[in-house]
């Protein structure tokens, strides 16, 4: 489903957070409360590991510095 124009932007300030405070863990409060709140609203499209400059790390491994929701 697609997101609303406001949801969007919620979802960059909190992938702006994750970058920021290099999040590496699923359960970090913030991820957790966003995941929750993206699936009620059926907009959940999913996460996935990114490095610090912002490209797949292809998972937890080295490369790996942060959670990013897509």
């Amino acid at each position: 489903m697609k997101r609303a124009k406001q949801t969007q932007v919620i979802v960059d300030s909190v992938n702006k957070y994750l970058r920021n405070n290099h999040v590496k863990r699923e359960d970090d409060p913030v991820f957790v409360v966003m995941s929750i709140a993206l699936i009620e609203a059926n907009v959940y499209h999913g996460f996935n590991y990114f490095t610090a400059e912002g490209f797949l790390s292809g998972g937890d491994n080295e490369k790996f510095d942060h959670l990013k929701f897509y």
